[in-house]
């Protein structure tokens, strides 16, 4: 089978198949959720063909129509029908746990936790395996919300050696070289709510800068319970949350 997917994205839209003694190739269409599951495959006459209900971490709970056999699931993933498991890339995902069963191949980069899906599967995927997503907070009356606004995440003072344990330890922000991220959407939700309306929550999935990038993460000591990972330098693009929307 072919597949075609959304540009940029692993968000299939239609499936062609090729039957050996066939003139014409069978072309199926997919109609998909908010992040690109396959819920129904309709046929070139616009018939159900394919129909899914889904638990909340991707395994399938009913096939309500399976007339062709369709084995996409989460964004990435392929069902494996002898194992029940889902193929995702570099990986194989548990839909009856919510978890890899295999550690992440980019380390600690992804996070603390090394078989973690992602936050919110209704919210996020992890097309390729290795994807977590970071948040940062940021507050209305912040000096930074302009940038945050942007999708900029810019510390206060990018050449200062204020270390990360200073900078956790409070009281350096205005003259610090990192911007704080946790792992912890309600954390980020808290520090984006801190002075009212306003605020934002941006976010960026795990993982190490590109060649050439002027940013990297560092860890922080967590004396504070807040997943806390820093980022020293600037970095742009960056998706921008309205919180209350999260």
């Amino acid at each position: 089978s072919l597949y075609l997917y959304e540009p940029g994205s692993y968000a299939p839209l239609a499936r062609v198949d090729e039957k050996e003694g066939e003139v014409e190739n069978k072309v199926y269409y997919f109609h998909t959720d908010q992040i690109g599951t396959p819920l129904e495959m309709t046929d070139a006459e616009g018939q159900i063909v394919w129909q899914a209900k889904y638990r909340p971490w991707g395994a399938v709970e009913k096939l309500v129509v399976n007339e062709v056999e369709q084995n996409l699931r989460f964004q990435g993933q392929y069902f494996d029908v002898e194992t029940g498991l889902h193929y995702n890339t570099f990986r194989y995902y548990d839909p009856e746990i919510g978890r890899f069963i295999t550690q992440d191949p980019i380390g600690l980069a992804g996070g603390v936790n090394l078989y973690q899906y992602a936050p919110n599967p209704i919210r996020w995927t992890d097309a390729l395996g290795w994807a977590c997503e970071l948040f940062r907070g940021v507050s209305a009356n912040h000096p930074a919300i302009d940038d945050a606004r942007k999708g900029i995440a810019k510390p206060a003072k990018a050449d200062s050696t204020i270390t990360p344990s200073e900078h956790n330890y409070g009281a350096v922000s205005d003259v610090s070289p990192y911007t704080s991220w946790t792992r912890d959407l309600e954390i980020a939700k808290w520090w984006a709510n801190k002075d009212g309306p306003g605020g934002v929550i941006l976010g960026t999935p795990t993982g190490a800068p590109k060649p050439g990038d002027n940013w990297h993460w560092e860890l922080s000591p967590d004396d504070w319970g807040e997943s806390e990972l820093l980022l020293k330098g600037v970095r742009s693009k960056l998706e921008v949350f309205n919180p209350n929307e999260l």
